[in-house]
Formats: structure tokens, C-alpha cells, sequence
């Protein structure tokens, strides 16, 4: 089947999107408005642009309501954000942080979320969160179209927790992580790793086997097709 993208709606294409760049990493955004308002959001249109100096991009769609996201707007107005890892522990705090509050709303608070300070930028990071990236703002690329806009971020300080970091070698232990990642409308998690080759019996073993689903819910279910999906990256649950 070939599907051509100028017939499809945005919505549509969206979805066709989301299902199919599959696992993204999502980045906890952090962010902290002018008058000191603590914002929290996860944006899985998140990839890494440059190693020297270390960037990060952040893809960032428009509001349910079409209007722009308190990240955005909180990145253009300061030129600073952190991106926390988001791990399994904190997978339900990551889909609240989804919700499209108010502009107001201290949503650290609001969600329970520990912060703890950042060492350059003024935002906080997640404490839970075992890394963070304290970020600048390199480049803004808005969409003429006002539907959503690409920051691309410098990285001026990392946060690794203790135990994650091998100075020996100056890598970090990812297995000892757990992070989430974002499919179309569920979520992964990452807990099996490899290096190839793989012994052969175990790829037939696995071929025509589904995901294994975490929440008890059947195969074929996708939230995509609830009314508390929508194609902003909000959620309209608590």
C-alpha cells in the first residue's frame, strides 16, 4: 500500500507519523515562564542535532486549542530549558505532564514532581529524573503556519546521576536505566538490549509476535481511538 501524504489531513498525517518513527525517546521538558511559573511537559519529537558543542532539538507542536504550548513559549521568552530522562518509575507523572494546564499553573506542583535546582540555566530539572540536559537556546525555526515550531538546544551542563556514570571509560551504564519511550499513542519500555549477531533460533522464535502490553489491556487497543487522544501530544485525562 502506498499512502500519499497530500491527501491525508494534518491529523492524519500525524498519526501515519507517530506510528510509524516508533520507539522516540521522550525529553521531559522543564521550563520556567517569566513571572516563575514552573512548567513540565514530555515532547517525543526529541533527537540530538550536534556533539560539539552538544545540541538538542525539540519539535513542538501547537495546543489542542491551536494555540502555542507554555513550553514554547516559555523557551522563546528565557532562551533556557532542561530535558530530564524519562524513566519507568515516573511513566504516570510523564502522561499528566501531557495535560494542557493552565499557563499559570505550577505544574511541578501540581503534579507532585520533585525539582531540584540546575547548575547554568534557571529552570529545574526532575530529581527523580537520573539524567537531565541544562539547555540554551541556539535556534528557534517556526512554522509559518503557526502549527508548531523546531528549538534547537546547546547543551551546557549534563546531570548523571552518580551511579550512572563510568569515569573509567567516560560512557554511561544504560543498563542500569529504564527508560520510556513513545510509540503512536502508548508508551515502551526499554529493558532489552543487544549487539548483533543473535543466535538465529531466538529471531524465529520471536517472528509474528506482538508487543508485550504492561497494562492488561487487549492487543489491539490504542488510546488514538479514545477522546482523550488528540493530535497536539496532549492528553485530556488526569
Amino acid at each position: 500500500m502506498h499512502i500519499n501524504p497530500d491527501d491525508l489531513d494534518a491529523k492524519s498525517n500525524y498519526k501515519m507519523l507517530i506510528g510509524s518513527i516508533i520507539p522516540r525517546p521522550i525529553a521531559w521538558v522543564s521550563t520556567i515562564s517569566t513571572k516563575g511559573v514552573r512548567n513540565l511537559a514530555p515532547v517525543s519529537f526529541f533527537t540530538c542535532v550536534g556533539r560539539k558543542p552538544p545540541r538538542v532539538s525539540l519539535s513542538i507542536q501547537a495546543g489542542a486549542d491551536g494555540n502555542l504550548k507554555d513550553t514554547f513559549v516559555n523557551i522563546q521568552d528565557t532562551g533556557q530549558f532542561v530535558t530530564n530522562m524519562a524513566t519507568f518509575p515516573d511513566a504516570l507523572s510523564v502522561h499528566r505532564s501531557a495535560i494542557e494546564f493552565e499557563p499559570d499553573e505550577d505544574e511541578f506542583t501540581l503534579l507532585d514532581v520533585d525539582s531540584a535546582p540546575s547548575q547554568v540555566v534557571r529552570p529545574p530539572r526532575v530529581k527523580s529524573a537520573p539524567i537531565a540536559l541544562e539547555c540554551e537556546v541556539f535556534k528557534i525555526f517556526e512554522d509559518p503556519k503557526k502549527m508548531g515550531a523546531i528549538v534547537w538546544g546547546t547543551v551546557v551542563n549534563y546531570y548523571v546521576r552518580d551511579d550512572i556514570y563510568l569515569p573509567e571509560t567516560g560512557r554511561l551504564d544504560i543498563t542500569a536505566l529504564a527508560p520510556i519511550g513513545r510509540l503512536a499513542g502508548e508508551y515502551s519500555l526499554t529493558e532489552t538490549v543487544f549487539v548483533p549477531p543473535v543466535n538465529e533460533n531466538l529471531i524465529q522464535s520471536r517472528e509474528g509476535k506482538r508487543m508485550l502490553r504492561l497494562d492488561g489491556r487487549r492487543d489491539d487497543y490504542s488510546p488514538i481511538e479514545t477522546d482523550t487522544w488528540t493530535p497536539a501530544g496532549s492528553v485530556l485525562e488526569p
